[in-house]
């Protein structure tokens, strides 16, 4: 990792139990998620307003950087104490820092307030409060931190000379090394990432390493990540790495609710969107940041040498294959997921039956090129038993590459799979904006019609397919858990439809088209018992 950045926990001295991970440039600036302001953001706006006459709120709104070091406007916010705890060559630190800088991203505060509109915060008591949090979520602060000999230090409070020393930090420069960062833009879904952050702001947790991969890319300017690893609170803030160890992303939110219910799903805001937000508010008008963060965008430089800077280099995995096989599937005011697949020469839409529970006609669907009617074929009746599954006709134009094939072998524990689909955002399932989420993770045990996995499943992705590393259907997801007592999910242990006991049934209606045979996906009355028995009151429908 690179000597210049460390990792640390940021708190204020007035609010020492609200703590948020960071990232440190130098020793001398942190990077933090503006939502570290959340409990004191009142007090600081009722402050700066009454000596200073300027509302910080507003400023924020209209993308005015506050700059507490360039005039008397916000010079009261340097009143405000942090402290930040991080370690370096195995040695504990604690640092004291005031506010720099706090500005905006618009292109996240964008996509939270359109593609996200749904998403609450889980400590707004109101809708106020919820715009002010997500506000938050779409804003960042430059800490400066306290050093023993400033007097040498110069002036290190311009946004020029901070730009510079993150840019330094992150980047790796020498001789040889004209470029050797990937560009920002060829992130992309399923690449390798870790994440250092610490887990509930707790020292214990300091520098915390979680491995995973990208499981989506959105919004304006695809300034926003999901990624597939289960970070908690106190890790906003952390950051992010692809597998060159390159910093691409500072995670902003862990946990939220759905529906009056808790929702675990991390995103992570671009680095290079933050900073470029950065230089366009500090009018840095002499930094081209496309230049900075995109100068090898298709090249990159080995020993003076320019090469060409192929997909395969970028990325580890090719998630298209993926991406092309799912369905949105749009029920009444809800909605879930479903699978192009082809058997013999019938090819059908693979969903859940408790997707369409309020449906025995055509259902809208959407997939990556369009919107379509698609008439039920199959729904088993009892969707709250084993084999919950419906059968959906495709549209004879989808092209043959967009089915994907049954995995018909036993499956193994351990083994690797994706889940895939809409967890709740419907508008990434938009035409032209066809954004579904894919997470890794592995199968953790096996029962007659039951696959228990750790990878992610969340409320939308009811029906979706869980596919094995090569994009064969392994699963139709159905549900993850629930504990009721205190309305909290689980998305890491969730269960799913083995494709491979349903095989002969759906191979019998391909090669006869009769559809009589789908009744067979009524279970028999052993699935019925071992599945009764495997899901007692921890069963979430999606």
């Amino acid at each position: 990792m690179n000597q210049n950045l460390h990792h640390g926990i940021i708190y204020g001295e007035s609010d020492p139990l609200f703590r948020k991970s960071c990232v440190i440039f130098s020793d001398q600036y942190c990077l933090a998620p503006a939502s570290l302001l959340l409990n004191s953001f009142e007090n600081i706006r009722n402050e700066v307003n009454t000596s200073a006459d300027f509302d910080i709120l507003k400023d924020l709104k209209f993308n005015r950087i506050i700059d507490s070091n360039a005039s008397q406007r916000y010079h009261c916010l340097a009143k405000y104490n942090y402290k930040i705890v991080y370690e370096h060559n195995d040695v504990l630190y604690k640092s004291d820092a005031t506010i720099s800088k706090i500005f905006k991203c618009r292109n996240i505060w964008n996509s939270f307030n359109d593609i996200l509109r749904n998403f609450v915060a889980r400590t707004s008591a109101n809708n106020e409060s919820n715009n002010l949090h997500k506000l938050l979520l779409s804003s960042f602060i430059i800490f400066k931190m306290r050093v023993k000999d400033e007097a040498n230090l110069g002036d290190n409070s311009s946004s020029l000379v901070i730009f510079n020393d993150i840019t330094k930090s992150v980047f790796k420069k020498g001789p040889q090394h004209h470029c050797e960062k990937l560009p920002m833009n060829v992130i992309r879904k399923l690449e390798n990432i870790e994440s250092i952050s610490t887990p509930f702001g707790n020292e214990c947790f300091l520098n915390t390493i979680n491995v995973g991969r990208i499981a989506n890319i959105f919004g304006d300017n695809k300034c926003l990540m999901v990624a597939s690893m289960p970070l908690v609170n106190g890790c906003e803030g952390g950051a992010v790495y692809n597998k060159d160890k390159d910093l691409i992303g500072i995670v902003v939110s862990t946990t939220f609710d759905w529906n009056s219910e808790n929702a675990t799903l991390t995103l992570v805001a671009k680095f290079n969107e933050i900073m470029a937000e950065f230089v366009e508010q500090s009018k840095l008008t002499s930094i081209n940041i496309e230049n900075e963060y995109n100068s090898c965008n298709n090249v990159k430089y080995i020993n003076n040498t320019k090469v060409n800077c192929k997909a395969s280099n970028c990325v580890s995995k090719d998630s298209y294959k993926f991406e092309n096989f799912i369905v949105l599937i749009q029920s009444a005011d809800s909605w879930g997921s479903g699978c192009f697949v082809q058997i013999n020469e019938v090819r059908m839409i693979i969903t859940c039956a408790h997707v369409l529970e309020n449906h025995d006609g055509n259902v809208r669907c959407t997939w990556k090129f369009g919107h379509f009617e698609s008439k039920i074929i199959f729904k088993n009746p009892h969707f709250d038993q084993a084999f919950d599954i419906a059968i959906l006709e495709a549209p004879p134009n989808v092209p043959e590459l967009y089915f994907t094939k049954c995995y018909t072998i036993p499956t193994k524990i351990g083994q690797t799979v994706y889940s895939s689909g809409f967890p709740h955002f419907t508008s990434l399932g938009k035409v032209h904006d066809f954004f579904p989420s894919i997470f890794e993770g592995r199968i953790t045990k096996i029962s007659k019609g039951v696959i228990f996995s750790d990878a992610s499943v969340q409320s939308g992705q009811s029906g979706g397919p869980m596919f094995t590393d090569d994009g064969h259907l392994i699963g139709i997801t159905v549900s993850n858990s629930k504990d009721d007592a205190y309305q909290l999910i689980y998305p890491n242990i969730n269960m799913s439809v083995p494709v491979y006991e349903i095989f002969p049934i759906l191979q019998q209606y391909g090669k006869s088209k009769d559809e009589r045979h789908l009744q067979n996906l009524v279970a028999n009355k052993e699935v019925k018992s071992v599945w009764a028995l495997e899901t007692p009151k921890i069963l979430c429908k999606l």
